[in-house]
């Protein structure tokens, strides 16, 4: 079981209305299953990604399409910390 922070669920929420206008439903539908199946595999084996102890420690990302996914492991789950464009500075918003 995996949890979205606000900022993750942001970051959903703009990539998909953009995509939306860009694209077009059938492929905003596309991504955004994608992207979810992309996560639930995340969760299911965590170790998949890559530490980013240099920008925060315990992070690590994930790259999807166009995007980058941040995440964190806790106790009980795993937190998905922000879906980022692949363009963006981490540093900044991670």
């Amino acid at each position: 079981m995996y949890k979205l922070t606000k900022a993750a669920e942001k970051d959903i929420y703009d990539i998909l209305k953009d995509s939306l206008l860009r694209f077009g439903k059938v492929q905003t539908d596309a991504y955004f299953s994608s992207l979810k199946e992309c996560m639930e595999l995340i969760d299911a084996n965590p170790q998949m990604g890559v530490d980013i102890e240099f920008i925060r420690h315990g992070y690590f990302k994930f790259p999807h399409k166009g995007h980058v996914i941040y995440y964190t492991k806790k106790k009980e789950y795993l937190l998905f910390v922000r879906i980022l464009h692949k363009s963006m500075d981490a540093d900044q918003h991670v």
